[in-house]
């Protein structure tokens, strides 16, 4: 799982099909804003189509999914952008997951990037003990996320990061097997 477009190093083994390589993926919008000294996220898809055609697999991490202004729509066009470079039948997994910190990282990020717009958005003491953001926010986001996905004509597995059940029932319409039962799956795409 990473940020960079540096995969060289990759391209001259055979994984023969059995290594997976995922990316974290951003709107423009939140890597300028927030991930510094990371590659762009059309570098990482550009990586990531690379890998994919060196005969490795590739999933990809919409996490954290942060609710900012125009949010939904640019989540989309990096899908749209994804999608355009990678086939989705040959995407292994998805995951999503909203922004979440505890108070002391919350405390400390916010401490270290006064300036930064995506650490300031509606968030809430949620029962876990981390300050997540606004739960219609989140579903929101998520569900047009997913519905972005399905659209795309392909089963693409995907799952959300540290959810309640009651949110994964919301987003996909049921609530998430049980972790063996991901496991399983997701080694099988």
């Amino acid at each position: 799982k990473t940020k960079t477009d540096e995969i060289e190093n990759l391209l001259d083994l055979d994984p023969r099909g059995r290594v997976l390589v995922s990316w974290t993926l951003s709107p423009d919008a939140v890597y300028r804003s927030s991930e510094h000294l990371t590659a762009s996220p059309s570098a990482r898809i550009a990586a990531a189509r690379s890998v994919l055609d060196a005969g490795y697999r590739v999933a990809f991490h919409f996490d954290p999914l942060i609710a900012y202004p125009d949010a939904e729509r640019d989540y989309l066009l990096l899908i749209d952008e994804l999608l355009d470079v990678v086939p989705p039948k040959q995407i292994s997994f998805i995951s999503m997951g909203g922004l979440r910190m505890t108070p002391r990282l919350r405390g400390a990020a916010r401490s270290r990037f006064p300036n930064d717009p995506m650490l300031c958005g509606e968030d809430v003491l949620a029962s876990d003990g981390r300050f997540r953001t606004f739960t219609p926010l989140r579903l929101s986001l998520y569900r047009a996320l997913a519905e972005r996905f399905k659209k795309a004509g392909a089963e693409i597995p995907a799952y959300l990061c540290m959810e309640p059940a009651s949110v994964h029932e919301h987003v996909f319409g049921a609530v998430p097997a049980r972790p063996a039962t991901i496991g399983e799956r997701l080694a099988r795409a």
